[in-house]
């Protein structure tokens, strides 16, 4: 998706030929893409515990 840019996000599952982009789909459904970006969020990485540091947690930004 950073290489092959579209206007609007569901144009990667079109089934038009000129918008639609078959690497995308064949590698995740559109119903499963817009699950997994409900789910994911950025975090502060500010508030984050640097590696090497005693707490830190590899899984921090899937954790918040």
């Amino acid at each position: 998706m950073g290489i092959h840019m579209l206007a609007e996000l569901w144009h990667y599952w079109s089934n038009d030929n000129l918008l639609g982009v078959p690497a995308v789909a064949k590698l995740i459904t559109k119903t499963s893409f817009k699950k997994l970006t409900e789910k994911i969020h950025c975090n502060n990485n500010t508030k984050a515990v640097p590696m090497g540091e005693a707490g830190y947690d590899r899984l921090y930004k899937l954790r918040q």
